[in-house]
């Protein structure tokens, strides 16, 4: 009848619809995307945060263990100061602000942190795909007596993506690693990455990557040495403007042990669980 007749033309027009939104959604998915930083850049506001828990784990004389944690959150201005022929590019990280706060330290500690913070901008060179070739002037910054969580730029290093040197889709995945010198010794950090998706969101086109971080740190000063017991290990995920080329949001979760030694007090600190959860995110453009 009329009925079944409408109704089975009703049917396949939307099957019919169904499998164009399938195709148009395969395809877009199945893209492959050139995954590199611009080489023409206006000037870019981030804000990066650094919370950071540390469980000193209780030892037979203690009735409970110790804990400190940090917060910290620092708005900066990212520069493009040169192109280079090979495609690399010369930036400079300029801290416009930083809130600091921390329940080990005193209100005069703190005021001290913070005004010390805003004296690190630095500058780096990377190549199109992330890697990162110097930072200035890491050896120039002052060390803090103690656990020093505080370096921005080692901050920026933990989370700076390496890219492919091909074209990626979705479930392609690679590893990278880069190192840089932390004080007269070398750190490694090592980094996996995997495309999650494809998409657009307020006009831009952009990358999900899950990504996975590891290192081993060793810190030393006139007063205390840190070191990791094992690799400290990071999981997370991170949006790439593949229009502008530029990072847009990271948010990664480190997790891992710390043996420490007291050396002024030639003394063994119990041993110290951390967990430090680091976030950036792009702003807006300016100039």
């Amino acid at each position: 009848n009329q009925a079944e007749k409408e109704f089975e033309s009703y049917f396949y027009k939307m099957k019919f619809l169904v499998c164009i939104l399938f195709l148009v959604l395969t395809a877009c998915n199945s893209d492959k995307v050139e995954l590199a930083f611009g080489t023409v850049l206006n000037n870019q506001e981030y804000v990066l945060e650094a919370n950071l828990d540390v469980l000193a784990l209780a030892g037979e004389d203690s009735l409970e263990p110790e804990s400190m944690q940090t917060k910290l959150k620092v708005f900066s201005t990212l520069t493009q100061l040169e192109v280079y022929d090979d495609g690399s590019a010369r930036y400079e990280m300029q801290v416009d602000s930083v809130d600091y706060s921390s329940n080990k330290r005193s209100v005069e500690e703190l005021a001290y942190m913070e005004k010390y913070l805003q004296t690190q901008n630095f500058q780096y060179k990377i190549a199109s795909n992330g890697t990162m070739d110097t930072i200035f002037p890491m050896e120039n910054f002052v060390a803090v007596d103690g656990i020093n969580e505080l370096e921005i730029p080692r901050l920026f290093a933990k989370i700076q993506p390496v890219l492919p040197d091909h074209k990626v889709g979705v479930g392609d995945s690679w590893e990278r690693h880069h190192s840089f010198n932390n004080k007269g010794s070398l750190t490694t950090v090592y980094k996996t990455f995997r495309v999650e998706d494809i998409f657009y969101h307020d006009g831009l086109k952009l990358a999900k990557l899950n990504l996975g971080v590891r290192y081993k740190q060793l810190e030393e000063d006139a007063s205390i040495k840190l070191e990791s017991t094992d690799f400290l290990v990071g999981k997370g995920t991170m949006l790439f403007d593949l229009v502008n080329g530029q990072v847009y949001s990271i948010h990664l979760e480190f997790t891992g042990n710390l043996n420490v030694a007291d050396k002024l007090n030639n003394a063994q600190v119990p041993e110290l669980k951390m967990h430090q959860v680091l976030k950036l995110e792009r702003r807006g453009d300016h100039g």
